[in-house]
C-alpha cells in the first residue's frame, strides 16, 4: 500500500481501518505492539473504530474509554516511529 492512498483527506472518506495504517507509519516491532494492543481490545470487546486522522476511538459499555494515536508526523505523510494511547476515565462519585 502506499502511504500518500492514506493521507488524512482521504482517510475522512474512507474511514481507515487502524490494521491498514499502523503499519504504514510504524517500523515493524512497533506495528507488531500496537497491533497486539488492538487485538487485546478487540478480544475485550472494544474494538477501536475510526474518529479521526490516525487516530482511533475504542469504548466500552458505551464510554470511550481510549484513543490510539500515531504522532502528528504522520499528517505530513512520513513514516514517524510513534504512537500513543490516551485512556479515559470514568468515574462514579
Amino acid at each position: 500500500m502506499e502511504k500518500d492512498i492514506y493521507n488524512p483527506i482521504e482517510q475522512r472518506k474512507t474511514k481507515s481501518k487502524i490494521d491498514d495504517i499502523l503499519p504504514i507509519y510504524l517500523d515493524n516491532s512497533k506495528a507488531e505492539m500496537a497491533m497486539a494492543f488492538v487485538s487485546f481490545l478487540r478480544e475485550n470487546k472494544m474494538s477501536p473504530g475510526w474518529r479521526s486522522p490516525n487516530s482511533w476511538c475504542s469504548s466500552y459499555k458505551g464510554k470511550v474509554v481510549a484513543y490510539i494515536k500515531i504522532a502528528d508526523a504522520a499528517y505530513g505523510n512520513k513514516k514517524f516511529d510513534s504512537w500513543q494511547i490516551v485512556f479515559f476515565g470514568h468515574y462514579n462519585y
